[in-house]
């Protein structure tokens, strides 16, 4: 009950939003006069249904908004009586009201994806955080952060325990006081060193506190200034490597016996003097002496040589990583051990074995590294083949469509392969060391089958042996399966593994049942199931061909409508015939992907058609010739176009006959389909669109209305700017008039009233252009949702968690749009009552309508609020007042083109009044006309782009009807309006 309750509630919804709608066209048409486009109010409806509702109700909300738009709009008070113009009107409005709604949808479904992910990122970013933490507590070093005072900053959990005492109490002793027992640091402490010359420092310290010798650097923290404000105070106990160096020059002698009785190579080399001490052995096993000169078991002579001769037998690659790990074991006091290839004489490569330790002074420094090396090519060789040995059957036993299973002599589980995973359900972890009993595994039934099989394998009847029955899986699903069992012995014939490779036959086992079962009826319908099938392949076949052909000219349709609504905009704010036709001719190519459009213009004197403006293969046009009479050159669709009013199609242009005098030329360009729809002047034909495709066949009959649409959205924009031309004029004639007239009755309240109105309806133009800037971003991001749903539907990624987030983007989306249209409505809404309000409340109601307009145009605005000081008055027309002088200084300075446009703000109180000053960097108002800017109708802009009327209106607003003064003067960088109130 309460579900469907809700159900009625959201599309109750719904249907609440397009009334609301309707409403608001109402009222805006009251202002502005009728003729509102419907997807001024109805097209945000039903995006806000859908981000409010979900996907239902905003489909529910683009029906009824439909339904309005055919009662009201299209054929007033008649439903369903249009012609089939406005049956293609209204069928683009459900069309393009259906995307949005699904793009709205698809909106909140990617916004949900997208903090997801931030959420995701932040959680890895905590991970690495704590990550590093960890590491530094658990270096076995003794690690302090020390200051320029000797104090600890910070320790890790090696240095705190060696105090005994917490991290943190450490924090804030001083390190010779608690490590040295003294008042003042020793002699050799690396951090005073550190400190004198901010280098890093490195001593061997023998400590009575911690018992042992350390080897302590102190490595400078330096700031952004390289100043030094800290120091890393690294400790490392080397007792036993110390201790491991006596012991070592001790049985040196013993160890060159042992060496050369086992061939294994002693050097010594000196660091100091840069040479190396090596004995015969060493001397084989690089290549330097031949095998038959091995030395006996007790010869210990060594030879003197340079470094480069032992880098110098060492392979070009492996040298550079030897040379890194000698430095890395040198420099942390760390034995030795690398191995690496040498080149002998001959060319032949041997693999060589080297162990060693450097040998350090008390001061700390490194003079001897004493070493010995092994020859271990044939180890290596070993290696390599048992390696390789072990990959290859790691490898085949992974990749085996058998899940194979091996267990240990007391049948525990010891091998357990991915495909045994698939299979059973387990992962390795959870069977290793288990037996069947632990497992469970074996079916009640064929637990007789699996006894026999295991007394077969451990009382040496069989090596081999084949079984069939049932397992459970983890899920406790039962399946059938083969085992193919093999049993390895000791040579006592001890069982040592048993090797097991499993086969999931289950669906064999159902195939083979069901297979029984319908054979015979199968025999009896082969001959009937193959005559449908054959019907069915064609009709498939025929299904596959439309859906393909429907689905290419779908794509070609969305670019069509692409276009149109591109086109649409772009009639909006034409400013001349020419722009239109250079506009159309780019959006045709670039969003429709048209080879070629262009418009030409017919020449009655001549009787040919002129190119007027053209975008994309425009080579095609050169020197072309078309005519607008019955003649070889006027038979193509432009030409015919022209001549029949109306449009036409040729969908096959390299063979159409009527194309004929262009076929080698459309085949250079590719040229395969041509589409033209005449252009009319107030009833006349004046020229034609052409539009080329590069596929035969791509017009049909919804492109051909799309087409004709376009044609006369065209013609009527063109009509609207001849009729905006009479207008112009007319004003122009009537302004002498008006001015006389308002003059006369100046005085009278309610006069003043109706041009505060005026004033707000001569901004409409301006405010609508303010809402296409508010509007245009959030609609791209609106469509890129909703095409996001069209390309992820019915793959694996489109989820209801995947609609579910862009249906809640969406929603956002139309919910700021919605907020844009209610406070523009509220911005006219006409007040009747003073009231008390705020100057910086007036401004930001301003700037949130014009902050998108100002961004487009890069103006920064700065706010200076010194003072907020209560006024009494109209709020709406005081914000009118700040709206006039934002718009003409934006004006100005996108007219001059300042290279770092500025608008100051700057709000203030004075003996109980608000003063609020608006300054601009434009360069001011000329003097010889600067006291005459409230006059009215005294405009600089032209007749086409103000009426004169803005600034006489603001003077009237704050100085007669709320007792304020208005002024303007010019400073330094611009003009200043300065208002009090």
């Amino acid at each position: 009950m309460n579900s469907t309750f809700r159900q009625l509630r959201r599309y109750s919804v719904a249907l609440v939003f397009v009334a609301a709608s309707y409403l608001l066209r109402v009222s805006i048409e009251k202002m502005v006069g009728p003729g509102l486009p419907p997807f001024i109010t109805f097209y945000p409806t039903i995006m806000i249904a859908t981000l409010v509702a979900g996907l239902g109700p905003g489909l529910l909300a683009t029906v009824a908004s439909a339904v309005l738009v055919d009662f009201l709009i299209i054929t007033p008070h008649q439903i369903g009586s249009w012609s089939y113009e406005e049956a293609a009107v209204l069928l683009l409005y459900a069309c393009i009201g259906f995307f949005m709604t699904w793009f709205a949808h698809r909106y909140r479904r990617i916004r949900d994806g997208l903090e997801t992910l931030v959420a995701e990122r932040t959680e890895k970013l905590n991970r690495a955080k704590d990550e590093w933490e960890r590491t530094f507590d658990s270096v076995p070093d003794l690690i302090a952060i020390l200051d320029e005072q000797h104090k600890v900053i910070r320790v890790n959990r090696s240095m705190a325990n060696k105090l005994n005492r917490e991290p943190t109490e450490c924090i804030g002793l001083t390190c010779f006081e608690v490590i040295h027992g003294t008042n003042s640091p020793p002699d050799s402490c690396p951090h005073a060193q550190t400190l004198c010359d901010l280098t890093e420092h490195e001593s061997q310290v023998e400590d009575t506190v911690f018992g042992g010798t350390y080897l302590v650097t102190s490595t400078p923290l330096l700031d952004s200034n390289l100043n030094m404000y800290a120091s890393v105070h690294v400790a490392r106990e080397i007792t036993l490597l110390k201790q491991a160096e006596n012991a070592l020059r001790e049985s040196e002698e013993r160890l060159a016996l042992a060496a050369s009785a086992t061939q294994i190579g002693i050097f010594d080399w000196n660091l100091d003097k840069g040479c190396i001490l090596w004995t015969q052995t060493h001397a084989v096993i690089f290549g330097y002496v031949p095998a038959s000169a091995a030395p006996s078991t007790t010869t210990t002579t060594t030879t003197e040589h340079d470094y480069y001769e032992w880098t110098d037998r060492i392979h070009p690659d492996d040298l550079p990583p030897v040379e890194a790990e000698l430095h890395c074991c040198m420099q942390e006091g760390k034995p030795v051990e690398v191995h690496f290839r040498v080149i002998w004489a001959d060319g032949s490569i041997h693999w060589v074995e080297c162990k060693g330790a450097f040998l350090h002074e008390n001061s700390g420094k490194t003079t001897r590294m004493l070493g010995v090396v092994m020859d271990i090519t044939e180890r290596k060789l070993a290696e390599e083949l048992l390696r390789e040995s072990e990959l290859r059957l790691r490898f085949h036993m992974e990749n085996s469509p058998m899940a194979v299973i091996e267990w240990g002599k007391d049948f525990c589980i010891t091998r357990w392969t991915g495909e045994s995973e698939r299979i059973f359900g387990w992962n390795a972890d959870e069977v290793l060391g288990k037996t069947l009993a632990d497992l469970k595994i074996v079916f009640e039934d064929d637990i007789p089958i699996v006894e026999n099989t295991v007394a077969q394998l451990t009382n040496g009847e069989a090596r081999q042996v084949v079984a069939t029955n049932r397992n459970y899986t983890r899920s406790g699903d039962v399946l059938h399966c083969t085992w193919y069992n093999s049993v390895l012995t000791d040579n006592d014939g001890q069982v040592r593994s048993v090797f097991s490779k499993v086969i999931d036959i289950t669906e064999q086992k159902r195939a083979e049942e069901s297979l029984k079962r319908v054979h015979e009826q199968l025999e009896l319908r082969v001959a009937e199931r193959t005559e449908q099938l054959a019907e069915t392949v064609e009709t498939l076949l025929g299904e596959i061909a439309s859906r393909e052909k429907a689905e290419k000219s779908l794509v070609r349709l969305n670019k069509l409508y692409a276009v149109l609504t591109e086109t649409n905009q772009t009639l909006v704010r034409a400013a001349s015939r020419d722009s239109i036709f250079r506009d159309f001719c780019r959006i045709a190519v670039e969003h429709g992907g048209f080879l070629l459009a262009w418009v030409g213009l017919v020449d009655y004197d001549s009787g040919q058609i002129r190119v007027a403006a053209s975008h994309g293969a425009t080579g095609y046009l050169e020197d072309i010739r078309i005519s607008i009479n019955e003649e070889p050159a006027g038979l193509g669709s432009t030409g015919r176009s022209v001549r029949e009013g109306t449009y036409y199609i040729c969908n096959d242009f390299q063979n159409d006959s009527c194309t004929l005098p262009w076929h080698e030329r459309g085949k250079v360009y590719g040229i395969h389909s041509s589409a033209a729809v005449a252009l009319k002047e107030e009833g006349n034909v004046i020229g034609a669109l052409t539009l080329y495709a590069g596929e035969n066949n791509f017009f049909d009959q919804q492109h051909v209305e799309l087409l004709r649409q376009m044609g006369e959205d065209v013609t009527f924009a063109l009509d609207y700017l001849r009729q905006e031309e009479l207008r112009t004029y007319s004003e122009q004639a009537l302004r002498e008039e008006t001015l006389e007239r308002l003059r006369t009755v100046e005085e009278l309240r309610i006069q003043e009233q109706l041009l505060i109105q005026q004033s707000r309806q001569a901004a409409m133009g301006e405010m609508i252009g303010n809402i296409a800037h508010q509007w245009r971003q959030p609609l791209n991001t609106l469509g890129l949702y909703t095409q996001r749903l069209g390309y992820f539907y019915g793959s694996p990624s489109f989820t209801k968690e995947f609609l579910d987030t862009s249906v809640a983007k969406s929603n956002e989306i139309i919910q700021y749009m919605s907020r844009t249209i209610d406070d523009f409505r509220n911005f006219f809404s006409t007040e009747q009552d003073k009231s008390d309000f705020t100057a910086d409340e007036a401004v930001k109601k301003v700037l949130s309508l014009v902050e998108a307009n100002f961004r487009e145009h890069r103006i920064r605005v700065e706010i200076v609020n010194k003072k907020e000081t209560t006024i009494h008055g109209f709020p709406n027309e005081y914000a009118q007042v700040l709206l006039n002088i934002m718009i003409n200084a934006k004006d100005a300075l996108t007219e001059r083109t300042i290279e770092f446009p500025c608008l100051k703000i700057t709000m203030d109180g004075k003996n109980g009044k608000s003063l609020v000053t608006i300054s601009d960097n434009a360069g001011g108002i000329p003097d010889d006309i600067i006291n005459k800017i409230f006059d009215p109708y005294f405009t600089t802009k032209g007749p086409q782009q103000g009426t004169g009327v803005g600034l006489f209106m603001c003077k009237n607003i704050i100085e007669n009807k709320m007792n304020g003064k208005i002024s303007v003067r010019n400073s330094d960088e611009g003009a200043e309006f300065r208002i009090e109130a």
